[in-house]
């Protein structure tokens, strides 16, 4: 299992991947631990992290929009990024037993 996985801060194990992947499948901004049902939330530096993939996965499709392909190709880069970002988001994911405020 991988170290960078995110860690319950009330029992302290590691999710794995498929239990992380599972739970940011669920809308909202909170879930529950897998393995000990306690509610955790995402830290802000975590959001800021995700929002960060998000924005590169948007500015390169602005290369690719000046690239003059088709929207067949400017589709399908827009796919493969966005779940390329959500594939990669779980490593970098941390939690916390309480909702951060940005301030």
């Amino acid at each position: 299992m991988p170290t960078c996985m995110p860690t319950c801060t009330n029992c302290r194990r590691k999710w794995n991947y498929k239990q992380t992947l599972a739970n940011l499948s669920h809308s909202g901004n909170q879930w529950n631990c897998p393995l000990c049902g306690e509610t955790q939330y995402p830290t802000f530096t975590s959001m800021i992290r995700f929002a960060l993939l998000y924005f590169l996965a948007a500015a390169s499709l602005l290369v690719f929009l000046f690239l003059h392909l088709s929207f067949v190709q400017v589709a399908g880069v827009i796919t493969v990024s966005y779940v390329l970002v959500f594939l990669i988001f779980p490593f970098a994911l941390r939690l916390s037993s309480y909702k951060e405020s940005p301030l």
